[in-house]
């Protein structure tokens, strides 16, 4: 698909980086931004300021936006209009850096994963230079290592941010132009979830940095503590940092493991206690007795979370065989949310069957 023809409506083709609307991508598009913020400066009232003020409203209204949607003037998607906007439509022009476009799928049961897309093309619907790479930061406010297990498709880099909690993958390319990160988050109590990217620049650039950035505005930033990314790879000449903190570019504010479930969880007993506890990695710890249990499988409708679940096994008859089996049609569970909670249920039907 050509990716210029993504952003369009029927009467008026929208084209990337076209900030004057004149349907073409050219050197007065990053001089319009330009204009812009001049007149903004001069709140409108100038002889330009007018000029501009009238040519934005006829934007807004061949691609029937808002009064107070100004898309077409912020390539880089950050909501605000300034002078790195301009600067980012000159990289597209030498290929430096690329439009882009991110897209996000959460895919509930059976296959609990978190599917991040990631587009580069040029102003022609081109891909981008072949060494182009596409870090993606993700932040947290909390289960931070169960995120990073369950990542099946790119690459973690380091999860050393600062101040702030998430870690940085790096996406990988699936196709031409596609970038790739996919998350496991059966098991993974995730809550809201903000994404930003950097696009590093191929080696043969010369480009300083090397890498950019795209986040949301630095205004009341959401994530408040200073970002840094030190050190982290030799091919970044400088470091990421965002040191009065930042909005990330996309936000998910669904938990992202909301909606999986677990039927079955394979177990192995290693304690003489009789309780039995799951935990957050979904490991069930039988308790020993004569003769020895060696695995069992206990059946469960059971919500994905970071409760811990106790059975009471103290009733429990001694097996008959290697093998014992727990089974429960369904064990109600009611989560708060936090990564604290915990929420005990009584099993109360057990058997022992025999091996075969």
């Amino acid at each position: 698909m050509d990716k210029r023809k993504r952003h369009g409506r029927e009467s008026v083709a929208r084209i990337p980086g076209d900030a004057n609307c004149d349907g073409k991508f050219s050197l007065e598009d990053p001089i319009r931004i330009n204009d812009y913020i001049a007149s903004r400066n001069g709140n409108f009232q100038t002889t330009l300021g007018k000029r501009i003020a009238e040519k934005v409203s006829d934007c807004q209204t061949d691609f029937k936006l808002n009064s107070n949607d100004l898309q077409f003037l912020d390539p880089d998607g950050s909501s605000l209009i300034e002078g790195i906007d301009a600067t980012f439509l000159l990289d597209v022009m030498v290929q430096n850096y690329f439009f882009m476009e991110v897209e996000t799928l959460k895919l509930d049961k059976p296959n609990c994963e978190l599917q991040v897309s990631i587009s580069l093309f040029n102003e022609v619907g081109g891909p981008p230079r072949s060494g182009t790479r596409v870090l993606v930061d993700f932040e947290m406010a909390q289960n931070r290592a169960l995120f990073f297990d369950g990542l099946t498709t790119g690459s973690l880099i380091t999860t050393n941010k600062g101040s702030t909690t998430g870690g940085l993958v790096e996406a990988k390319l699936v196709g031409v132009g596609e970038y790739h990160i996919q998350f496991h988050t059966a098991g993974n109590f995730i809550g809201p979830l903000g994404l930003s990217v950097a696009q590093v620049a191929d080696p043969s650039m010369v480009v300083l940095p090397n890498w950019k950035f795209f986040l949301g505005s630095d205004n009341n930033p959401m994530y408040s503590g200073p970002l840094l990314y030190s050190n982290i790879d030799t091919s970044l000449l400088s470091d990421i940092s965002r040191p009065n903190g930042y909005n990330p570019l996309k936000f998910l504010s669904e938990p992202v493991h909301q909606g999986c479930y677990m039927t079955s969880t394979h177990i192995t007993s290693t304690h003489t206690s009789k309780k039995t506890t799951l935990t957050e990695s979904s490991k069930i710890e039988f308790p020993k007795t004569s003769p020895e249990i060696t695995e069992s499988v206990a059946t469960t409708l059971l919500p994905i979370s970071s409760a811990t679940i106790t059975m009471d096994l103290s009733t429990t008859p001694e097996p008959t065989s290697d093998i014992m089996e727990i089974s429960s049609t369904t064990i109600p569970i009611t989560l708060d949310n936090t990564v604290t909670s915990k929420t005990s249920v009584t099993v109360s039907t057990v058997s022992t069957v025999t091996e075969t």
